[in-house]
Protein backbone atom coordinates (compact mmCIF):
# COMPACT_ATOMS: atom_id res chain seq x y z
CA UNK A 1 0.00 0.00 0.00
CA UNK A 2 1.26 3.43 -0.80
CA UNK A 3 2.96 5.30 1.84
CA UNK A 4 2.65 2.24 3.97
CA UNK A 5 6.50 0.86 4.69
CA UNK A 6 6.51 1.13 7.98
CA UNK A 7 8.90 4.02 8.05
CA UNK A 8 8.48 7.84 8.44
CA UNK A 9 5.14 9.01 6.70
CA UNK A 10 7.09 11.33 5.20
CA UNK A 11 8.76 8.93 3.01
CA UNK A 12 5.81 7.72 1.32
CA UNK A 13 3.75 9.41 -1.54
CA UNK A 14 0.98 9.95 0.37
CA UNK A 15 3.21 11.81 3.21
CA UNK A 16 4.72 14.02 1.08
CA UNK A 17 1.69 14.89 -0.47
CA UNK A 18 0.81 16.12 2.74
CA UNK A 19 3.35 18.09 3.70
CA UNK A 20 3.87 19.69 0.80
CA UNK A 21 0.16 20.60 1.10
CA UNK A 22 0.73 21.38 4.41
CA UNK A 23 3.70 23.60 3.83
CA UNK A 24 2.20 25.56 1.04
CA UNK A 25 -0.74 26.42 3.83
CA UNK A 26 1.04 27.71 6.14
CA UNK A 27 2.92 30.11 3.63
CA UNK A 28 -0.38 30.79 2.10
CA UNK A 29 -1.36 31.83 6.10
CA UNK A 30 1.85 33.60 7.17
CA UNK A 31 2.35 35.52 3.63
CA UNK A 32 -0.94 36.35 3.19
CA UNK A 33 -2.28 36.60 6.42
CA UNK A 34 -0.74 40.06 7.08
CA UNK A 35 -1.75 41.52 4.07
CA UNK A 36 -5.34 40.21 4.51
CA UNK A 37 -5.19 41.46 7.61
CA UNK A 38 -4.57 45.08 6.11
CA UNK A 39 -7.30 44.66 3.82
CA UNK A 40 -9.94 42.98 6.31
CA UNK A 41 -9.20 45.35 9.65
CA UNK A 42 -10.53 48.45 8.15
CA UNK A 43 -13.31 47.38 6.56
CA UNK A 44 -14.44 45.76 10.12
CA UNK A 45 -13.65 49.02 11.52
CA UNK A 46 -15.92 50.78 9.14
CA UNK A 47 -18.57 48.15 10.06
CA UNK A 48 -17.81 48.02 13.58
CA UNK A 49 -18.76 52.57 13.56
CA UNK A 50 -21.73 51.12 11.34
CA UNK A 51 -23.08 49.20 13.77
CA UNK A 52 -22.66 51.87 16.77
CA UNK A 53 -24.61 54.22 14.69
CA UNK A 54 -27.56 52.19 13.85
CA UNK A 55 -27.56 51.39 17.61
CA UNK A 56 -27.67 54.50 18.78
CA UNK A 57 -30.33 55.49 16.42
CA UNK A 58 -32.53 52.74 17.31
CA UNK A 59 -31.85 53.99 20.97
CA UNK A 60 -32.77 57.18 20.12
CA UNK A 61 -36.39 56.41 19.06
CA UNK A 62 -36.67 53.91 21.53
CA UNK A 63 -36.44 56.07 24.73
CA UNK A 64 -38.59 56.16 27.41
CA UNK A 65 -39.93 59.48 28.51
CA UNK A 66 -38.31 61.01 31.34
CA UNK A 67 -36.29 58.04 31.72
CA UNK A 68 -32.78 58.48 29.64
CA UNK A 69 -30.69 57.12 32.94
CA UNK A 70 -32.43 53.85 33.39
CA UNK A 71 -32.26 53.21 29.42
CA UNK A 72 -28.80 54.05 29.69
CA UNK A 73 -27.86 51.52 32.56
CA UNK A 74 -29.72 48.85 30.30
CA UNK A 75 -27.48 49.77 27.46
CA UNK A 76 -24.45 49.71 29.30
CA UNK A 77 -25.27 45.94 30.60
CA UNK A 78 -26.47 44.40 26.87
CA UNK A 79 -23.69 45.96 25.60
CA UNK A 80 -20.11 45.83 27.19
CA UNK A 81 -17.58 48.68 26.74
CA UNK A 82 -20.10 50.96 24.88
CA UNK A 83 -20.20 54.19 27.21
CA UNK A 84 -24.00 56.22 26.73
CA UNK A 85 -24.81 59.55 27.65
CA UNK A 86 -27.13 62.20 27.34
CA UNK A 87 -26.30 66.05 26.56
CA UNK A 88 -28.70 68.55 26.61
CA UNK A 89 -27.72 71.22 23.75
CA UNK A 90 -30.10 73.94 25.37
CA UNK A 91 -29.65 76.25 28.79
CA UNK A 92 -28.62 74.27 31.71
CA UNK A 93 -32.13 72.32 33.00
CA UNK A 94 -30.59 72.54 36.85
CA UNK A 95 -30.69 76.35 36.62
CA UNK A 96 -26.75 76.55 37.09
CA UNK A 97 -24.32 78.04 34.48
CA UNK A 98 -22.47 75.20 32.99
CA UNK A 99 -21.97 76.56 29.72
CA UNK A 100 -22.23 73.84 26.69
CA UNK A 101 -18.20 72.79 26.43
CA UNK A 102 -18.40 72.42 29.97
CA UNK A 103 -21.38 69.76 29.52
CA UNK A 104 -19.06 68.80 26.57
CA UNK A 105 -15.74 68.55 28.43
CA UNK A 106 -17.95 66.04 31.59
CA UNK A 107 -19.04 63.73 28.95
CA UNK A 108 -15.13 63.53 27.53
CA UNK A 109 -17.16 64.65 23.61
CA UNK A 110 -16.49 67.86 21.90
CA UNK A 111 -19.08 70.79 21.64
CA UNK A 112 -18.48 71.19 18.30
CA UNK A 113 -19.71 67.76 17.44
CA UNK A 114 -22.89 68.12 19.46
CA UNK A 115 -23.53 71.33 17.72
CA UNK A 116 -22.96 69.69 14.22
CA UNK A 117 -25.31 66.38 15.76
CA UNK A 118 -27.99 68.83 16.76
CA UNK A 119 -28.25 70.49 13.15
CA UNK A 120 -27.57 67.27 11.15
CA UNK A 121 -29.29 65.08 12.81
CA UNK A 122 -26.90 62.64 13.66
CA UNK A 123 -23.06 62.49 13.83
CA UNK A 124 -20.55 59.51 13.60
CA UNK A 125 -16.86 60.16 14.07
CA UNK A 126 -13.69 58.36 14.42
CA UNK A 127 -11.85 59.46 18.16
CA UNK A 128 -8.98 58.78 20.15
CA UNK A 129 -9.79 56.04 22.97
CA UNK A 130 -7.44 58.20 25.21
CA UNK A 131 -8.93 61.46 24.82
CA UNK A 132 -12.32 60.94 23.27
CA UNK A 133 -12.91 65.09 22.61
CA UNK A 134 -9.97 64.51 19.56
CA UNK A 135 -10.71 63.00 16.04
CA UNK A 136 -8.43 60.13 15.13
CA UNK A 137 -7.92 57.52 12.52
CA UNK A 138 -6.86 54.24 11.34
CA UNK A 139 -7.65 50.74 13.08
CA UNK A 140 -6.79 51.77 16.83
CA UNK A 141 -9.09 54.72 16.74
CA UNK A 142 -12.55 54.69 18.59
CA UNK A 143 -16.17 55.61 17.35
CA UNK A 144 -18.12 57.86 18.91
CA UNK A 145 -22.25 58.27 17.40
CA UNK A 146 -24.33 61.02 18.31
CA UNK A 147 -27.85 61.28 17.17
CA UNK A 148 -30.78 64.15 18.08
CA UNK A 149 -33.33 63.84 20.09
CA UNK A 150 -35.81 66.01 22.15
CA UNK A 151 -35.43 66.91 26.02
CA UNK A 152 -37.16 66.73 29.36
CA UNK A 153 -36.87 70.68 29.08
CA UNK A 154 -38.48 71.00 25.44
CA UNK A 155 -35.75 71.94 23.78
CA UNK A 156 -33.14 70.05 22.01
CA UNK A 157 -30.57 67.47 23.34
CA UNK A 158 -28.19 64.76 21.56
CA UNK A 159 -27.60 60.83 22.93
CA UNK A 160 -24.33 59.75 22.39
CA UNK A 161 -22.84 56.04 22.24
CA UNK A 162 -19.20 55.55 22.33
CA UNK A 163 -16.36 52.81 21.82
CA UNK A 164 -13.37 53.49 22.89
CA UNK A 165 -12.11 49.80 23.09
CA UNK A 166 -12.50 49.04 19.68
CA UNK A 167 -9.10 46.35 20.72
CA UNK A 168 -11.60 43.42 21.98
CA UNK A 169 -14.49 43.89 19.36
CA UNK A 170 -11.41 43.69 16.43
CA UNK A 171 -10.05 40.74 18.91
CA UNK A 172 -13.54 38.77 17.92
CA UNK A 173 -13.86 39.56 14.60
CA UNK A 174 -10.60 38.66 13.75
CA UNK A 175 -10.81 35.06 15.58
CA UNK A 176 -14.02 34.92 13.50
CA UNK A 177 -11.83 35.87 10.31
CA UNK A 178 -9.12 32.76 11.65
CA UNK A 179 -11.69 30.52 12.09
CA UNK A 180 -13.52 30.86 8.53
CA UNK A 181 -9.60 30.79 6.91
CA UNK A 182 -9.45 27.72 9.05
CA UNK A 183 -12.36 25.65 7.90
CA UNK A 184 -11.96 27.09 4.16
CA UNK A 185 -7.91 25.64 4.17
CA UNK A 186 -9.14 22.63 5.83
CA UNK A 187 -11.79 21.92 2.50
CA UNK A 188 -8.81 23.02 0.39
CA UNK A 189 -6.25 20.18 2.00
CA UNK A 190 -9.19 17.59 2.02
CA UNK A 191 -10.28 18.48 -1.83
CA UNK A 192 -6.26 18.74 -2.47
CA UNK A 193 -5.70 15.15 -1.36
CA UNK A 194 -8.63 13.75 -3.08
CA UNK A 195 -7.61 15.62 -6.75
CA UNK A 196 -3.85 14.26 -5.49
CA UNK A 197 -4.68 10.75 -4.74
CA UNK A 198 -6.72 10.25 -8.18
CA UNK A 199 -3.87 12.05 -10.25
CA UNK A 200 -0.97 11.55 -8.49
CA UNK A 201 -0.93 9.05 -5.81
CA UNK A 202 -3.27 6.23 -8.26
CA UNK A 203 -0.83 6.60 -11.27
CA UNK A 204 1.90 6.21 -8.97
CA UNK A 205 0.91 3.58 -7.30
CA UNK A 206 -0.16 1.14 -10.14
CA UNK A 207 4.19 2.34 -11.13
CA UNK A 208 5.12 0.77 -8.07
CA UNK A 209 2.97 -2.19 -8.55
CA UNK A 210 4.50 -2.81 -11.83
CA UNK A 211 8.18 -1.75 -10.67
CA UNK A 212 7.39 -4.39 -7.64
CA UNK A 213 7.04 -6.36 -10.52
CA UNK A 214 10.07 -5.66 -12.54
CA UNK A 215 12.37 -6.18 -8.96
CA UNK A 216 10.88 -9.27 -7.81
CA UNK A 217 13.89 -11.00 -7.93
CA UNK A 218 15.65 -8.32 -6.17
CA UNK A 219 15.56 -8.90 -2.14
CA UNK A 220 16.88 -5.40 -1.77
CA UNK A 221 13.48 -4.14 -3.23
CA UNK A 222 11.34 -5.92 -0.33
CA UNK A 223 12.19 -2.90 2.19
CA UNK A 224 11.49 0.21 -0.54
CA UNK A 225 9.43 2.96 -0.30
CA UNK A 226 7.06 2.87 -3.50
CA UNK A 227 9.26 5.69 -5.04
CA UNK A 228 12.48 4.21 -4.49
CA UNK A 229 10.81 0.92 -6.21
CA UNK A 230 10.24 3.30 -9.08
CA UNK A 231 14.10 4.81 -9.07
CA UNK A 232 15.20 1.44 -8.84
CA UNK A 233 13.17 -0.75 -11.77
CA UNK A 234 14.09 2.56 -14.02
CA UNK A 235 17.68 2.38 -12.97
CA UNK A 236 17.58 -1.41 -14.05
CA UNK A 237 15.62 -0.45 -17.13
CA UNK A 238 18.12 1.95 -18.07
CA UNK A 239 21.14 -0.39 -17.54
CA UNK A 240 19.18 -2.68 -19.74
CA UNK A 241 18.48 -0.53 -22.39
CA UNK A 242 22.45 0.66 -22.70
CA UNK A 243 23.46 -3.45 -22.77
CA UNK A 244 20.89 -3.58 -25.34
CA UNK A 245 21.70 -0.21 -27.48
CA UNK A 246 25.94 -1.69 -26.93
CA UNK A 247 23.79 -5.21 -28.35
CA UNK A 248 22.78 -3.74 -31.22
CA UNK A 249 25.94 -1.52 -32.03
CA UNK A 250 27.62 -4.88 -32.24
CA UNK A 251 24.51 -6.80 -34.08
CA UNK A 252 24.69 -3.62 -37.01
CA UNK A 253 28.53 -4.17 -37.01
CA UNK A 254 27.91 -7.88 -37.75
CA UNK A 255 25.00 -6.59 -40.17
CA UNK A 256 27.68 -4.51 -42.03
CA UNK A 257 30.40 -6.99 -42.66
CA UNK A 258 27.73 -9.57 -44.11
CA UNK A 259 26.47 -6.97 -46.52
CA UNK A 260 30.11 -6.34 -47.37
CA UNK A 261 30.39 -9.91 -47.89
CA UNK A 262 27.46 -9.82 -50.16
CA UNK A 263 28.08 -7.27 -51.92
CA UNK A 264 31.34 -8.89 -52.70
CA UNK A 265 29.39 -12.35 -53.56
CA UNK A 266 26.94 -10.21 -55.99
CA UNK A 267 30.19 -8.73 -57.56
CA UNK A 268 31.21 -12.37 -58.19
CA UNK A 269 27.46 -13.37 -59.18
CA UNK A 270 27.69 -10.92 -61.62
CA UNK A 271 31.16 -11.17 -62.66
CA UNK A 272 30.56 -14.93 -63.58
CA UNK A 273 26.98 -13.78 -65.09
CA UNK A 274 28.87 -11.99 -67.40
CA UNK A 275 31.16 -14.46 -68.53
CA UNK A 276 28.39 -16.96 -68.93
CA UNK A 277 26.31 -14.53 -71.25
CA UNK A 278 29.70 -13.93 -73.13
CA UNK A 279 30.50 -17.73 -73.40
CA UNK A 280 26.79 -18.04 -74.04
CA UNK A 281 26.63 -14.90 -77.03
CA UNK A 282 30.57 -16.89 -78.05
CA UNK A 283 28.46 -20.21 -79.05
CA UNK A 284 25.36 -18.49 -80.24
CA UNK A 285 27.94 -16.91 -82.87
CA UNK A 286 30.11 -20.01 -83.49
CA UNK A 287 26.85 -21.71 -84.32
CA UNK A 288 25.12 -19.30 -86.40
CA UNK A 289 28.81 -18.59 -88.37
CA UNK A 290 30.56 -21.80 -88.12
CA UNK A 291 27.64 -23.44 -90.21
CA UNK A 292 27.80 -21.28 -93.55
CA UNK A 293 31.88 -20.94 -92.75
CA UNK A 294 31.66 -24.66 -93.29
CA UNK A 295 29.83 -24.51 -96.38
CA UNK A 296 32.02 -21.63 -98.04
CA UNK A 297 35.17 -24.13 -96.96
CA UNK A 298 33.88 -26.93 -98.47
CA UNK A 299 32.48 -25.36 -101.52
CA UNK A 300 35.34 -23.14 -102.47
CA UNK A 301 37.84 -26.88 -101.99
CA UNK A 302 35.53 -28.31 -104.42
CA UNK A 303 35.79 -25.24 -106.85
CA UNK A 304 40.07 -25.12 -106.43
CA UNK A 305 40.13 -28.81 -107.17
CA UNK A 306 38.91 -28.17 -110.55
CA UNK A 307 36.89 -30.60 -113.12
CA UNK A 308 33.10 -29.19 -112.31
CA UNK A 309 31.51 -28.78 -114.83
CA UNK A 310 29.97 -25.11 -115.26
CA UNK A 311 26.68 -25.64 -113.92
CA UNK A 312 28.33 -27.62 -110.88
CA UNK A 313 30.52 -24.07 -110.47
CA UNK A 314 27.43 -21.86 -110.81
CA UNK A 315 25.60 -23.53 -108.45
CA UNK A 316 28.45 -23.83 -105.84
CA UNK A 317 29.35 -20.33 -106.27
CA UNK A 318 25.45 -19.57 -105.54
CA UNK A 319 25.64 -21.74 -102.32
CA UNK A 320 28.77 -19.83 -101.13
CA UNK A 321 27.30 -16.20 -101.98
CA UNK A 322 23.97 -17.69 -99.78
CA UNK A 323 26.51 -18.14 -96.65
CA UNK A 324 28.30 -15.54 -96.86
CA UNK A 325 25.19 -13.36 -96.64
CA UNK A 326 23.77 -15.37 -94.17
CA UNK A 327 27.15 -14.66 -92.09
CA UNK A 328 27.02 -11.05 -92.66
CA UNK A 329 23.39 -11.10 -91.77
CA UNK A 330 24.31 -12.32 -88.62
CA UNK A 331 27.31 -9.95 -88.27
CA UNK A 332 25.31 -7.14 -88.69
CA UNK A 333 22.49 -8.13 -86.32
CA UNK A 334 25.07 -8.95 -83.82
CA UNK A 335 26.47 -5.44 -83.50
CA UNK A 336 22.71 -3.81 -83.73
CA UNK A 337 22.05 -5.86 -80.77
CA UNK A 338 25.18 -4.93 -78.79
CA UNK A 339 25.65 -0.88 -79.70
CA UNK A 340 21.28 0.21 -79.76
CA UNK A 341 21.44 3.80 -80.15
CA UNK A 342 19.12 6.28 -78.70
CA UNK A 343 17.56 9.11 -80.35
CA UNK A 344 17.11 11.88 -78.52
CA UNK A 345 13.97 14.14 -79.48
CA UNK A 346 12.60 11.17 -81.78
CA UNK A 347 8.92 10.58 -82.31
CA UNK A 348 6.84 8.45 -84.18
CA UNK A 349 3.11 8.40 -84.87
CA UNK A 350 2.09 4.75 -83.58
CA UNK A 351 -1.01 4.15 -85.92
CA UNK A 352 1.61 5.48 -88.87
CA UNK A 353 3.67 2.99 -87.98
CA UNK A 354 2.17 0.06 -87.54
CA UNK A 355 -0.01 0.57 -90.65
CA UNK A 356 3.42 0.75 -92.59
CA UNK A 357 4.82 -2.35 -91.53
CA UNK A 358 1.64 -4.56 -91.84
CA UNK A 359 1.78 -3.39 -95.52
CA UNK A 360 5.30 -4.58 -95.55
CA UNK A 361 5.31 -7.72 -94.30
CA UNK A 362 1.72 -8.53 -96.23
CA UNK A 363 4.71 -9.09 -98.98
CA UNK A 364 6.19 -11.37 -97.62
CA UNK A 365 5.61 -15.08 -98.11
CA UNK A 366 5.25 -16.37 -94.42
CA UNK A 367 1.66 -13.65 -94.33
CA UNK A 368 -0.01 -15.18 -97.83
CA UNK A 369 -2.60 -16.88 -95.27
CA UNK A 370 -2.61 -14.46 -92.47
CA UNK A 371 -5.02 -11.94 -91.46
CA UNK A 372 -3.78 -8.40 -89.32
CA UNK A 373 -6.50 -6.68 -87.28
CA UNK A 374 -5.79 -3.31 -86.40
CA UNK A 375 -7.86 -1.72 -83.62
CA UNK A 376 -6.08 1.71 -82.94
CA UNK A 377 -8.30 5.10 -82.42
CA UNK A 378 -7.41 7.59 -85.13
CA UNK A 379 -6.42 9.67 -82.53
CA UNK A 380 -3.57 7.71 -81.09
CA UNK A 381 -0.84 9.34 -79.29
CA UNK A 382 3.03 9.65 -80.76
CA UNK A 383 5.83 7.54 -78.88
CA UNK A 384 9.14 8.59 -77.61
CA UNK A 385 11.16 6.38 -80.27
CA UNK A 386 12.89 6.25 -83.78
CA UNK A 387 9.97 5.48 -86.33
CA UNK A 388 12.37 2.64 -88.05
CA UNK A 389 13.27 1.53 -84.39
CA UNK A 390 9.41 0.94 -83.71
CA UNK A 391 9.08 -0.75 -87.09
CA UNK A 392 11.79 -3.39 -86.52
CA UNK A 393 10.49 -3.74 -82.89
CA UNK A 394 7.26 -4.37 -84.82
CA UNK A 395 8.08 -6.31 -88.14
CA UNK A 396 10.27 -8.85 -85.50
CA UNK A 397 7.29 -9.45 -83.59
CA UNK A 398 4.45 -9.99 -86.59
CA UNK A 399 7.52 -12.56 -88.01
CA UNK A 400 7.45 -14.05 -84.96
CA UNK A 401 3.88 -14.06 -84.94
CA UNK A 402 3.33 -15.64 -88.22
CA UNK A 403 6.10 -17.93 -87.72
CA UNK A 404 4.46 -19.71 -84.48
CA UNK A 405 0.67 -19.78 -86.28
CA UNK A 406 2.95 -21.91 -89.31
CA UNK A 407 1.61 -18.84 -91.72
CA UNK A 408 -2.19 -19.36 -91.09
CA UNK A 409 -4.62 -17.28 -88.72
CA UNK A 410 -4.96 -13.86 -87.89
CA UNK A 411 -2.78 -11.20 -85.65
CA UNK A 412 -4.47 -8.37 -83.87
CA UNK A 413 -2.79 -5.54 -83.01
CA UNK A 414 -4.06 -2.59 -80.08
CA UNK A 415 -3.09 -0.02 -78.54
CA UNK A 416 -4.17 1.92 -75.32
CA UNK A 417 -3.25 4.87 -72.90
CA UNK A 418 -2.54 5.09 -69.25
CA UNK A 419 -1.54 7.73 -67.33
CA UNK A 420 2.16 9.28 -69.90
CA UNK A 421 2.34 5.54 -71.26
CA UNK A 422 1.10 3.81 -74.51
CA UNK A 423 0.88 0.10 -74.76
CA UNK A 424 1.29 -1.90 -78.00
CA UNK A 425 -0.46 -5.45 -77.56
CA UNK A 426 0.38 -8.17 -80.73
CA UNK A 427 -1.55 -11.04 -80.02
CA UNK A 428 -1.20 -14.36 -82.19
CA UNK A 429 -3.61 -17.68 -81.86
CA UNK A 430 -0.77 -20.13 -82.29
CA UNK A 431 -0.22 -22.94 -79.81
CA UNK A 432 1.38 -20.70 -77.10
CA UNK A 433 4.67 -20.73 -75.58
CA UNK A 434 5.68 -23.62 -73.01
CA UNK A 435 6.41 -22.15 -69.29
CA UNK A 436 10.28 -23.36 -69.40
CA UNK A 437 10.81 -21.09 -72.76
CA UNK A 438 8.70 -18.09 -71.67
CA UNK A 439 11.35 -17.30 -69.40
CA UNK A 440 14.50 -17.08 -72.10
CA UNK A 441 13.01 -15.74 -74.82
CA UNK A 442 14.44 -12.44 -74.94
CA UNK A 443 17.79 -13.94 -74.23
CA UNK A 444 19.98 -13.37 -77.21
CA UNK A 445 20.94 -16.33 -79.29
CA UNK A 446 17.59 -18.55 -78.03
CA UNK A 447 15.27 -19.53 -80.79
CA UNK A 448 12.52 -22.63 -81.03
CA UNK A 449 12.67 -22.75 -84.47
CA UNK A 450 14.38 -25.29 -86.73
CA UNK A 451 18.55 -24.77 -87.28
CA UNK A 452 19.11 -22.77 -89.91
CA UNK A 453 16.11 -20.70 -90.16
CA UNK A 454 16.47 -18.15 -86.54
CA UNK A 455 19.39 -16.26 -85.43
CA UNK A 456 17.75 -16.20 -81.96
CA UNK A 457 18.65 -12.35 -81.78
CA UNK A 458 15.36 -10.70 -82.78
CA UNK A 459 13.35 -10.27 -79.67
CA UNK A 460 16.75 -9.69 -77.61
CA UNK A 461 17.16 -7.32 -79.99
CA UNK A 462 13.71 -5.86 -80.22
CA UNK A 463 13.61 -5.73 -76.01
CA UNK A 464 17.45 -3.81 -76.19
CA UNK A 465 15.37 -1.01 -78.47
CA UNK A 466 12.48 -0.80 -75.95
CA UNK A 467 14.84 -0.76 -73.01
CA UNK A 468 16.82 2.18 -74.18
CA UNK A 469 14.07 4.66 -74.54
CA UNK A 470 12.67 4.05 -71.40
CA UNK A 471 10.02 1.48 -72.05
CA UNK A 472 9.78 -2.68 -71.49
CA UNK A 473 8.10 -5.96 -73.26
CA UNK A 474 6.24 -8.33 -71.90
CA UNK A 475 5.08 -11.41 -73.02
CA UNK A 476 2.12 -13.66 -71.89
CA UNK A 477 1.24 -17.10 -73.01
CA UNK A 478 -1.07 -20.31 -72.84
CA UNK A 479 -0.61 -23.44 -74.14
CA UNK A 480 -3.53 -23.97 -77.30
CA UNK A 481 -4.52 -19.95 -76.68
CA UNK A 482 -1.74 -18.07 -78.47
CA UNK A 483 0.68 -15.50 -77.30
CA UNK A 484 0.29 -11.65 -76.40
CA UNK A 485 3.59 -9.45 -76.50
CA UNK A 486 3.08 -5.77 -75.15
CA UNK A 487 4.93 -2.86 -76.16
CA UNK A 488 5.08 -0.49 -73.53
CA UNK A 489 6.34 3.38 -74.57
CA UNK A 490 6.71 6.96 -73.07
CA UNK A 491 4.51 9.04 -74.94
CA UNK A 492 6.02 12.34 -75.83
CA UNK A 493 5.10 15.58 -74.72
CA UNK A 494 3.26 17.53 -77.10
Amino acid sequence: MLGSTGKFPGTGVRGRIILSILFAGALAVFGLGPFLRSMILPVLVNNEGDRLMAAAEMAAVSIPAGQPTQWSSRIRKAWPGVTVFVIDVGPDRDGGNASLSERAARHQTSPERLIKASIAGKLLTSIDPSSPDRQASGLDAGWEALVRIPSESGSMAVLGMRLGQFKAAESRLWKLVTLYGILVTILSLTGGLIVAFLTIVRPIGRSAAAATRLLEGDSAGAGMTDLQRIDSALSSAARIHVEDRRQMERQDWEISRMRNDLKGAQTTLIRAEKLASVGQLAAGVAHEIGNPVGIILGMSDVLRQGGSSPEEVQRFSDEIHKATMRVDQTIRELLTFARPVRDEGARADVRQVVESTVKLVQTHKSFRNVMVCIDIGEECPVAEIRPSQLQQVLLNLFLNAAAAMNGEGRIEVSCRCEDRRLSIAVRDFGPGIPEKDLQRIFDPFFTTKPPGEGTGLGLAMSSQIVEIYGGEIEAESRIGEGAVFTVKLWMAQT
